[in-house]
């Protein structure tokens, strides 16, 4: 089931960083992001939830593709 959450919460973040999404493994703590540079064609997404540990990421194509 967390998998589907993950996905929920990866495709509202990969729109807006800084939507306040609840985690999808406790739903307490709200997932912090951090961009990591991937190439010049992409950027990965780091999610975080500070009050559970829980972490996932995702591959977003930046600029013209």
């Amino acid at each position: 089931m967390s998998t589907k959450l993950w996905i929920k919460a990866a495709k509202v973040l990969a729109i807006n960083s800084e939507a306040v999404v609840k985690c999808p493994e406790c739903g307490d703590g709200n997932l912090l992001v951090i961009d990591a540079g991937a190439g010049t064609t992409h950027v990965e997404r780091h999610m975080h939830c500070p009050k559970c540990g829980a972490h996932n990421a995702l591959l977003k194509s930046v600029g013209d593709t």
